[in-house]
């Protein structure tokens, strides 16, 4: 039955094994695993700006507000340093550049803000009241920041578990629980253990949301494991984690009584609380920056994988392509065996008497008739070779003579942008350019008029349109920079 089918039919198999093959590999392989990977690397840059992040939490939180100008420099600058390696990392590093795009991740706006909220944190004239205030800027800014990359790198919008509860733990409640405890000690140490009923109803609610983000993180961390079953995570994620809240809970129940009870406040003891605090806290966001990228990798090596099986599969595809491909040639092969056999004896006799005895319905027996009327016209369109040869030797005549010629003949467009059409090649030999110089360049002829001379010669051949004719003379800068004087005669030809 194969056999009796039409070539058009046969072909139509052919190519239409092969359009599946080609739409498999496209969708599969591009389009559905493709977007899947750069999704993941993509956050894979949020997460490495997040740990540059975190380093400037590092900085603002450990920075004492009682220190020597120079340490506030120093620690300016640092934070400044790490904030510029982020950007310049996610601007630069080809595996961002890919992922993230042009546009990067949007933080420029972020981090010159953040950078003017540090610089006045650490200025010179700053009291105790303004440290708490522009410290509670500087925490609520780097949040800013934190949420931008999160939302700009895809992290926030990861619907996978087990890199959700990570990210949203990375992203959003560490750095919120950082501020709380950030400016509540700024705060308390602003009151000087005497803080007003106001300040004290502040230190209280900065509390309980220090408590309710930690609570969050908790339940975080329960849903990272659950969802994680069976796979990797850092050994020492629970344990810094578990060192984070116990050292958070533990700061957060001391500033609690201190603001109900002041004669309970100890100075030493607070900012010892409150430096467990941060560094647990710190060494927590750290240890799940580790799993998350972890996590990340993995899901890119997943994906990978199955980019490898889309191209067996499309590979399977293909040689089924290949299989019809075959038998359609097998049922095509003879006639067209034929077709070449006369075809390389024309080509090698020029004996145009030649025919192709095949007579049949299909799109074969209709080329081998085309194939005959094509051999019949070949002895008159000989004919018209030798002509077209004739006229080709006039032609290389007259390009010989204007390649001797004493002039250059030229033209150029007389719209648009005037560009030229031709030029001789005794241009080299006159003024030193060669012809692909002139012809490539629009304004070639503007460029090389004397700037003295070209205001008057472009006012005149503005009479071309009116009188059909110009005759303009102008100093012409040849290719070694000299100058020579030309007379230009121009003529307009219209169509």
């Amino acid at each position: 039955m194969f056999k009796n089918l039409k070539t058009s039919t046969k072909l139509a198999l052919l190519t239409g094994a092969f359009v599946i093959a080609v739409l498999v590999a496209i969708y599969s392989l591009v389009i559905e695993k493709q977007r899947a990977i750069e999704f993941s690397r993509k956050e894979l840059t949020g997460a490495s700006y997040l740990e540059k992040i975190r380093n400037v939490y590092s900085i603002v939180l450990t920075t004492p507000n009682a220190q020597t100008s120079g340490s506030v420099e120093s620690s300016l600058q640092d934070a400044l340093a790490t904030l510029a390696a982020a950007e310049k990392e996610a601007g630069t590093s080809p595996t961002a550049r890919k992922s993230v795009g042009r546009r990067g991740l949007g933080t420029e706006p972020f981090v010159q803000s953040l950078i003017e909220s540090l610089r006045l944190l650490w200025s010179d004239d700053l009291g105790a009241e303004s440290h708490a205030r522009r410290m509670q800027d500087v925490l609520t800014r780097a949040q800013r920041l934190t949420t931008q990359v999160g939302d700009a790198s895809n992290l926030a919008l990861d619907p996978d578990l087990d890199s959700y509860y990570l990210q949203d733990t990375a992203v959003r409640q560490i750095p919120s629980l950082l501020a709380r405890i950030g400016e509540a000690q700024a705060l308390a140490d602003a009151t000087e253990n005497q803080p007003t009923l106001e300040e004290s109803a502040r230190l209280l609610t900065l509390a309980g949301m220090a408590q309710s983000t930690i609570e969050q993180i908790e339940k975080n961390l329960e849903s990272v494991y659950a969802a994680s079953e069976g796979k990797p995570l850092p050994q020492d994620l629970k344990r810094n984690m578990r060192r984070m809240l116990n050292g958070t809970v533990n700061y957060v129940n001391h500033l609690t009584q201190s603001v109900k009870n002041p004669s309970l406040y100890d100075e030493e003891a607070d900012n010892e609380k409150y430096g467990e605090a941060v560094s647990g806290t710190l060494g927590a966001w750290s240890s799940n920056q580790v799993a998350l990228e972890r996590v990340l990798t993995a899901r890119v090596d997943i994906l990978r994988g199955r980019l490898i099986f889309s191209l067996f599969l499309t590979g399977g595809l293909a040689a089924l392509s290949i299989l019809l491909a075959f038998l359609t040639y097998r049922h095509i092969v003879g006639p067209l065996t034929k077709l070449k056999s006369i075809a390389e004896e024309v080509g090698e006799t020029s004996d145009y008497s030649q025919r192709i005895d095949y007579e049949a319905q299909d799109e074969i027996g209709q080329l081998a008739t085309s194939f005959n009327q094509m051999l019949s016209e070949l002895a008159s369109s000989k004919n018209r070779e030798v002509a077209e040869q004739a006229e080709k030797t006039a032609r290389s005549r007259i390009s010989t003579l204007l390649r001797h010629s004493p002039a250059v003949i030229y033209s150029f467009k007389a719209y648009e942008d005037f560009a030229p059409t031709f030029v001789s090649e005794n241009i080299r030999t006159m003024f030193g350019y060669d012809v692909d110089e002139y012809m490539e360049n629009a304004a070639f002829w503007q460029q090389h008029v004397h700037p003295n001379d070209l205001s008057r010669v472009e006012a005149q051949q503005k009479e071309i349109f009116k009188t059909g004719e110009n005759v303009s003379e102008y100093r012409f800068r040849k290719k070694d920079g000299s100058y020579c004087w030309v007379s230009d005669e121009q003529h307009l030809i219209c169509n």
